[in-house]
């Protein structure tokens, strides 16, 4: 029961990953428009979650106890780090604006897009439950 219950909550609120897909379709968005995205806000977040990720990455192998003493010495500051700048650019970009509105998404579901630092049985995204079809079997059907 705890299995599908930690599924749950990873399938509704736990994915950086999906936290961060906004910046990367608004800098694709910049980039087919010819406008610069060095510098830009979605880039700085991309950057930041990607950094985030990739460091995450490094502890699958861990064992449980394991990952979580390294996601608490190498990552709580980085996830710190990310959410005070989050709140803070979330006051300076236009209201409404689809970067206003992916800053709103992670601001909003910080409380859940931090489980995973406290419990390493939590992975940081859901990619392996999307990818095995576990939430959307239809993705792993072939097209006719």
């Amino acid at each position: 029961m705890i299995y599908f219950y930690l599924m749950w909550i990873l399938f509704q609120f736990l994915n950086k990953i999906h936290a961060r897909r906004p910046y990367a379709e608004f800098i694709k968005a910049l980039k087919r428009n010819d406008n610069p995205t060095t510098g830009s806000i979605a880039e700085e977040a991309y950057r930041r979650i990607t950094e985030i990720t990739q460091i995450d990455n490094t502890f699958d192998d861990l064992s449980i106890s394991e990952r979580k003493k390294q996601r608490q010495l190498q990552l709580v500051e980085k996830v710190d780090a990310y959410f005070a700048w989050a709140k803070m650019k979330y006051e300076e970009v236009p209201k409404q604006s689809q970067l206003e509105k992916a800053l709103a998404y992670s601001i909003n579901q910080e409380p859940f897009l931090r489980v995973f630092l406290s419990d390493s049985r939590v992975p940081m995204d859901n990619n392996y439950a999307l990818y095995s079809g576990y939430f959307y079997p239809h993705l792993l059907s072939k097209s006719a």
